[in-house]
C-alpha cells in the first residue's frame, strides 16, 4: 500500500515519524476511551478506534504521496530524460547517442523495446 510507495521513494524519516506518532496515539486513544466509558466499553468500541486509525493512515499516506509527486514534477519539469539500453549505456556500440533532441532515435538501435528511460532523481 502507501507504505510501500513511500519506502520505494526512500521517505524513511516521514514513515518513522508517522509510525512513532501512531505507536503513541492509538494506545492513548484506547486508554482514554476505556476511562471515559469504563466497563461499558465493548470490543466494537475498540474496533472503531482501529477503523479510525486505518482511515487516518490512508489519508496521511495519500497526502504525502501526492506531495512528493508534485515536488518531483516541479523539480524535474525542465530536465531531459536519459535514455539507457538494457545494460545501462546511453550510447550505441559505435558511440552514437541513443536519444536525440526530438525524441528517441531508433534507427541506430537494434532492439528499442529493451530500452529504459531514466528520469532525473530528486532530493
Amino acid at each position: 500500500g502507501g507504505e510501500g510507495i513511500l519506502l520505494g521513494q526512500k521517505d524513511l524519516s516521514f514513515l518513522g515519524g508517522a509510525f512513532s506518532l501512531f505507536f503513541a496515539l492509538v494506545p492513548f486513544l484506547m486508554i482514554s476511551k476505556k476511562r471515559a466509558v469504563g466497563d461499558a466499553l465493548t470490543l466494537n468500541g475498540l474496533w472503531h478506534i482501529f477503523a479510525g486509525y486505518q482511515i487516518a493512515r490512508l489519508a496521511i499516506w495519500w497526502t504525502r504521496i501526492m506531495f512528493l509527486n508534485r515536488k518531483m514534477a516541479q523539480e524535474t519539469a525542465n530536465q531531459p530524460l536519459q535514455i539507457l539500453d538494457d545494460y545501462g549505456f546511453s550510447e550505441d556500440s559505435v558511440g552514437r547517442p541513443l536519444n536525440v533532441i526530438e525524441g528517441l532515435n531508433v534507427d541506430n538501435i537494434d532492439t528499442p523495446d529493451e530500452l529504459l528511460v531514466k528520469a532525473p532523481s530528486f532530493g
